[in-house]
């Protein structure tokens, strides 16, 4: 990165990696409590406050992720963008 050199391999950097995982592990958990807040579930557990706070996270990260590869493309002087879109480099 410090040279300004793409990585030859295809896919995400391990920060790109981590930042889809939690992707993954995040939105199935925000659908789950966004149900639970219409069940009996809401007595027992702080669904609303959990559901909220799940979703500021994947909205942050959302943010984060999309100024990390607008940075990453203007560092490396490479579209990452228009690469995404038919999924070709």
């Amino acid at each position: 990165m410090a040279e300004r050199k793409s990585p030859s391999a295809l896919g995400h950097n391990p920060l790109g990696a981590i930042a889809i995982w939690l992707f993954w592990l995040l939105l199935p958990v925000v659908a789950f409590t966004g149900w639970a807040q219409d069940t009996s579930l809401i007595d027992r557990w702080p669904v609303e406050e959990w559901h909220l706070w799940l979703v500021n996270a994947v909205t942050a990260l959302v943010c984060l992720h999309v100024l990390a590869v607008v940075g990453v493309s203007l560092w490396l002087r490479k579209n990452l963008i228009a690469a995404m879109l038919p999924g070709r480099r």
